[in-house]
């Protein structure tokens, strides 16, 4: 891949994916928004472990738990213990 149309091509794919990063990010970022008015605590406790914002939307929109797709999934068949527990063993350093 030597060539100027090889150079665009790859350009072309990068701003694709990187396209496709911000979309998700504005996702992860609107769900997790929409997640700290129904569970603030739960937000707070992510918020203390990643400590910026953006990381802990978007850890919480791209981790799978058990069998869910994403956290969101198994918040909602009722996991919210098992995330935060998780949470509280990656916060002091126990994998």
């Amino acid at each position: 891949m030597t060539g100027n149309d090889d150079s665009r091509s790859l350009a072309e794919l990068s701003a694709s994916i990187e396209n496709a990063q911000q979309a998700f990010q504005g996702v992860a970022d609107e769900a997790f928004s929409r997640l700290e008015a129904v569970d603030p605590d739960f937000v707070a406790a992510l918020l203390d472990l990643f400590e910026r914002r953006q990381a802990a939307a978007s850890y919480l929109a791209r981790i799978q738990f058990d069998d869910e797709p994403n956290a969101y999934a198994a918040l909602a068949v009722g996991k919210r213990d098992r995330i935060l527990e998780l949470i509280t063993r990656v916060k002091h350093g126990i994998f």
